[in-house]
C-alpha cells in the first residue's frame, strides 16, 4: 500500500480504537494516520485526519490528566522549559504507546503539552532547542466541556431525526395501499398531518 492507503487504514484503525474506550491504541492510530496523509501530501484527508485527532484529544481522560498535573508545576514555575519536565521520564518504543498500565513516558508529555498548547490551555515559547511553559488564557474544562456540548447536541439533532425519518419511512410504505382504497386521498391526507405532528413536537 501506498502512504495515501496506509493514512486511510490507520484512520479506520483509529476510530474503531476510540468507539472501543481504548485511548492509548486510537491516540497511535490518529498520529500514525496523520502522518502519512502529510507524507502523501493529500491535504483534503490531512485535514480531516487533524480534526478528528483534535476531536478525540478533547475527549481523552488521559489527556485530561497530564495537562492538570503539568499545569500544577507550570503555575508554580512560570517559565519552566519543557525539557526540564521531559527529563524525568524514560523514553519508550513506538510500540509502547499501545500499551496499557505503563510508566508514562516522553511521548505522553510531549502529546499533552502539544495539544494543551494548540487549545490554549498552555502557552509554549520556543527557547533554545526546548519551550518555556506558561498557562494559557483557556481553561481546560472551558475546552474539554465545549466538545463534549457538541458531541451532546449532536446526539440529540439525531434522535430529534431519526424518529421521524422513521414515522416518514412507514407512510412512504403504506402510500401504496391506501391509494388502492377508495379513502385513499383523506387518509394520506390524515397520515399527513400525524407527520408534521410529529417533527413540530420532537423539534421543540
Amino acid at each position: 500500500m501506498g502512504r495515501f492507503d496506509d493514512g486511510l487504514f490507520h484512520l479506520k484503525l483509529a476510530n474503531r480504537y476510540s468507539k472501543k474506550d481504548d485511548y492509548f491504541g486510537a491516540r497511535a492510530e490518529y498520529m500514525k494516520a496523520v502522518d502519512c496523509f502529510k507524507q502523501a501530501e493529500a491535504t483534503k484527508e490531512l485535514e480531516q485526519a487533524t480534526k478528528e485527532y483534535e476531536e478525540f484529544v478533547k475527549s481523552d481522560p488521559i489527556f485530561r490528566e497530564l495537562v492538570n498535573v503539568l499545569l500544577i508545576g507550570i503555575k508554580r514555575e512560570p517559565g519552566i522549559l519543557q525539557s526540564q519536565i521531559t527529563s524525568k521520564f524514560e523514553s519508550g518504543e513506538w510500540s509502547d504507546i499501545y500499551k496499557k498500565g505503563r510508566p508514562i513516558l516522553k511521548d505522553d508529555i510531549y502529546y499533552a503539552l502539544y495539544f494543551a498548547d494548540k487549545f490554549g490551555i498552555v502557552k509554549r515559547i520556543k527557547k533554545g532547542r526546548s519551550y518555556e511553559l506558561f498557562v494559557g488564557e483557556k481553561e481546560i474544562n472551558e475546552v474539554l466541556l465545549t466538545s463534549l456540548e457538541e458531541k451532546n447536541k449532536s446526539s440529540k439533532t439525531i434522535k430529534r431525526i431519526a424518529i421521524p425519518l422513521v414515522v416518514l419511512a412507514l407512510v412512504f410504505g403504506l402510500i401504496f395501499l391506501i391509494l388502492k382504497t377508495p379513502l385513499g386521498a383523506v387518509a394520506l391526507g390524515f397520515v399527513f398531518l400525524l407527520v408534521i405532528g410529529s417533527f413540530s413536537s420532537l423539534l421543540k
